[in-house]
């Protein structure tokens, strides 16, 4: 927010200090026009513009340093219930994101001054919580309270379903930070029941391919070899099925694995089926929402539990 720093309270009022916090001093007032609650829940801008987003009266905007305020709710919904902190301002395009409980994000690509919602595939009565942008891959990333992870290459236009292993289904996340998508290991999301989770592509290899990472089980298995050992980390893939069809291919699955794919003292969970209907899989320290065995498919297990 420029050299200012500007902060919310409870009360409704912001405060601002030009003196690195030596001392603050309160803005003009904002015009509240009834609501459910006039906290000031999230902050965005650089002086002499701010965004102010509030828990029930929607957005306030200054364009002087908070002399004044004026609201910018063209596009929200009535009583709009700011996230908490889910501002996202993008230095690329300019625009600017929020999140809504149980709707979002909106979008504003003139400042603040209006908003549209976007739409993400299969998001219902769920809100956004973060968005943020890959300093590598360039693209926008969201995440929603049911701990989906989303990916747009468009500035927000469309929205697409990313990387979910090893998130828990509806945890309650609350931020998404990337550093680097998939460089220095710097994608993490952060929640309020179940600490912080990094997202990787390292979440299966290969032996012997050491410099070779999947981010799902189908893909180590489309890549592999007959004869080849697949190692996967002790995370859940809630989020794809598995159809093991190769007739000359006889691979082993060893789940349960920790950092560094050196031991698995755990298992590995996969919650969708797999089917096995061509070729020879060997199973160990998994666990599966449901197995079927057709056609010429064979399965050895051990340590497999089969929900």
């Amino acid at each position: 927010m420029g050299t200012d720093i500007y902060i919310g309270l409870d009360n409704g009022r912001v405060y601002k200090t030009t003196h690195q916090a030596e001392n603050w001093y309160a803005t003009a007032e904002l015009p509240f026009t009834g609501g459910i609650s006039k906290s000031i829940v999230a902050l965005v801008g650089s002086t002499p513009i701010v965004l102010a987003g509030t828990d029930g009266d929607g957005i306030f905007k200054t364009e002087d340093w908070g002399a004044t305020w004026v609201q910018k709710n063209s596009g929200l919904p009535a009583n709009a219930r700011i996230i908490q902190n889910s501002f996202f301002r993008d230095e690329i395009s300019g625009y600017i994101f929020v999140g809504l409980q149980s709707g979002g994000p909106y979008r504003s690509v003139d400042g603040g001054d209006s908003w549209g919602q976007v739409s993400m595939p299969g998001v219902t009565g769920c809100d956004v919580r973060s968005v943020t942008r890959g300093e590598v891959s360039g693209f926008l990333y969201a995440v929603v309270c049911s701990g989906a992870v989303f990916q747009s290459t468009d500035y927000g236009d469309n929205w697409t379903p990313f990387l979910n292993n090893g998130l828990k289904p509806w945890d309650n996340v609350s931020g998404i930070h990337v550093t680097g998508i998939f460089a220095h290991n710097g994608f993490f999301v952060a929640t309020k029941s179940s600490g912080m989770y990094k997202f990787s592509k390292d979440l299966a290899i290969i032996e012997g391919a050491p410099d070779v990472y999947y981010s799902s089980l189908q893909d180590a298995y489309n890549s592999a070899q007959s004869e080849d050992s697949i190692r996967a980390l002790a995370v859940l893939f809630y989020s794809e099925d598995l159809f093991f069809d190769d007739p000359g291919k006889s691979v082993v699955l060893r789940g349960g694995y920790g950092a560094g794919f050196v031991t698995n003292p755990d298992a590995t969970s996969v919650a969708g089926a797999l089917t096995v209907s061509q070729g020879t899989v060997v199973l160990q320290n998994m666990i599966v929402g449901s197995l079927t065995i057709s056609g010429q498919g064979t399965v050895y297990a051990e340590n497999v539990v089969v929900r």
